[in-house]
């Protein structure tokens, strides 16, 4: 463990339990009312080890206890228990804590389990069937203060009567978002164990509204409903806070309220109280008398407040074979026994990594590791450095052409291909685990492929190419179908794909005679036919027939523009207009590198 500044942590191991068990609960039993149905569902519900104990409340419980010996580290430890309900308290007043119901099978079992684990832990605790788990936190937080401060691990209130400038309590909390706001608002240490607040006495009257000294007399006067403690018949909360903050004793109390004989010192005493807040006095209240069956006000406030408090005085010598010391308190954990002995019970604490952490030995975890990794068998198409994980490293890689002439400080021979503006083919690739690209058969690059191996490309159409790239953009691209599908003596070249799409962005909006166009500018003669360029037949450039629709629309708005002005101009027709940029642009394209091709 790291050496910090050394301090007694004092863990309420009956809170700590209890509160793991019902935590781990699944829902079922949660929801669950009827007991006989519980007791049914507990054997399939709940954890257990190989020799059937229960043991999902002690895995929580030991994953929090060392959680807290892993980051908090604490010099010295003990675990305080509650060994039964049939204390002294319930000897003075019977009907102490009776609203509480029976204490689950399987957490009475795991009670024992886990006082039998601490022992072989060697980790220091305490329990006496005299006495409840807060007189022993109470009686070793008083009698160590002196030499070391005090850290107390609970969620129960009535320890807030322990606290001091040596004495603190480490409060569980439920609500996450509060115990971060507690956090910030009063600026706790940033090394408090998970959802956990420190409380002071700074943050106890903030927060609260008392001081510790005055919850005994909070119970006393106003009872404790969880502990069926029952208080003072007629006292509020508010009234017995505002008087606990004054009077810390039952004498204390009582001294002015029974020198206050006439009604002049009632007066004069209720005033008082009224000062502190008070505005209804409770002189009658805890003045009244009492009759065979009830006890009068003081006997029942004396009553309460010996069952709220906690007992600070206790012998320990008896409780401890070894002599009371803060040395009895160290913690001697003995790490290589942590990790087998929790895991008799089905408990694998899986905290952290490093040397500190108690459990299983760190050189055990990395062997643990590296034979699972060994074992694992790598996803098919993952790499690792060019190579799959499964498979070795290959010994030598392809290279392509354009690799080579670059490692050999030559120009790269650059590929045109159907990419518009000039753009560049990517050049393949041929590293280990990527997929290759299937071989290309038709024209690709202006030569064509037979049985996946380039040819060189006719002179016809390398002149066409060189004369295509001195001319507009407008007539490249509405000419790059007609270029394209010339026969050079070689088999039928089928067009781009480019260039059938420029084609039909190219293509007149009102479908007059679309289709017969194409087909024109198509290559439909026999495969075997060879015949240069000037051979080539021009056609002539058929004329479109004149816009019907656009005069039909025109003698239509004519009518309906009554009342106009005879100079106002009228909008086109957006028909008309397609019709005359297809028709620009079919006449330029008539004549490009000395081929003629019909207009479109």
């Amino acid at each position: 463990m790291k050496k910090q500044n050394e301090f007694l942590l004092i863990v309420d191991g009956s809170s700590l339990l209890a509160t793991s068990y019902y935590s781990s609960l699944p829902k079922a039993l949660r929801k669950e009312k009827d007991e006989a149905k519980k007791e049914e569902m507990y054997p399939r519900l709940l954890k257990k080890d190989k020799s059937g104990r229960y043991c999902n409340a002690l895995e929580l419980f030991f994953h929090t206890l060392f959680t807290i010996m892993t980051f908090q580290h604490p010099s010295h430890l003990v675990v305080c228990w509650d060994a039964g309900r049939n204390t002294f308290r319930k000897e003075l007043w019977p009907s102490y804590k009776s609203n509480r119901q029976e204490t689950p099978g399987p957490l009475r079992e795991q009670f024992e389990s886990c006082y039998e684990l601490c022992e072989k832990l060697n980790i220091c605790q305490v329990r006496d069937t005299r006495y409840e788990a807060d007189d022993f936190a109470g009686s070793i937080a008083f009698q160590m203060r002196d030499y070391l401060p005090v850290r107390i691990l609970t969620r129960d209130k009535d320890y807030f009567q322990l606290i001091d400038e040596r004495i603190h309590i480490w409060y569980g909390m439920a609500d996450l978002k509060k115990v971060k706001a507690w956090r910030k608002t009063h600026h706790m240490p940033s090394c408090l164990p998970s959802r956990v607040v420190q409380i002071d006495e700074a943050v106890l009257k903030k927060e609260f509204g008392y001081h510790a000294a005055a919850v005994p007399m909070i119970k006393c006067l106003y009872g404790d409903p969880s502990d069926n403690i029952p208080g003072v018949s007629g006292m509020g909360e508010n009234r017995s806070i505002k008087l606990a903050e004054h009077y810390h004793t039952i004498e204390e109390l009582y001294e002015p309220i029974e020198a206050a004989r006439t009604k002049a010192d009632r007066k004069k005493l209720a005033r008082l109280w009224k000062s502190w807040g008070i505005n209804i006095s409770p002189f009658a209240v805890l003045s009244r008398k009492g009759s065979k069956d009830r006890l009068n006000a003081r006997q029942m406030a004396e009553i309460c407040y010996t069952l709220g408090k906690i007992r600070t005085d206790l012998d320990l010598a008896d409780c401890f074979e070894q002599e009371f010391s803060p040395e009895l308190f160290r913690c001697r954990f003995e790490k290589n026994r942590i990790y087998p002995t929790l895991r008799l019970y089905n408990i694998d604490l899986k905290i952290g990594r490093s040397s500190s952490i108690p459990g299983e030995d760190p050189a055990e975890r990395r062997k643990k590791r590296a034979r699972k990794a060994s074992g694992k068998k790598a996803q098919p198409g993952s790499r690792k450095g060019g190579h799959t994980a499964a498979s070795p490293k290959p010994a030598a890689k392809s290279v392509s052409a354009s690799q080579t002439a670059r490692s050999a400080g030559k120009p790269e021979a650059r590929k045109t291909g159907n990419k518009p503006n000039g753009q560049t083919s990517r050049p393949a690739q041929s590293l280990a685990g990527e997929k290759r690209r299937p071989k290309a058969t038709g024209y690709k690059n202006g030569s064509h492929m037979t049985a996946g191996k380039p040819t060189k490309a006719s002179p016809a159409v390398k002149n066409s190419q060189k004369s295509q790239a001195g001319q507009p953009k407008a007539a490249n691209s509405a000419a790059s179908g007609c270029l394209q599908n010339v026969p050079t003596g070689q088999p039928e070249q089928k067009p781009a794909q480019s260039a059938r799409k420029n084609q039909k962005a190219k293509r007149p909006s009102s479908g007059q005679s679309g289709s017969k166009n194409r087909n024109r500018c198509s290559n439909t003669s026999r495969p075997d036919a060879a015949f240069s360029s000037k051979e080539q037949p021009s056609l002539p450039a058929r004329t479109s027939k004149p816009d019907q629709s656009a005069a039909r629309k025109q003698t239509g708005k004519g009518s309906q523009a009554k009342g106009r002005k005879s100079g106002s101009s009228r909008k086109r027709s957006p028909h008309s207009s397609q019709m005359a940029q297809a028709s620009a642009a079919s006449a330029s394209a008539m004549q490009i590198g000395g081929i003629s091709c019909p207009a479109q």
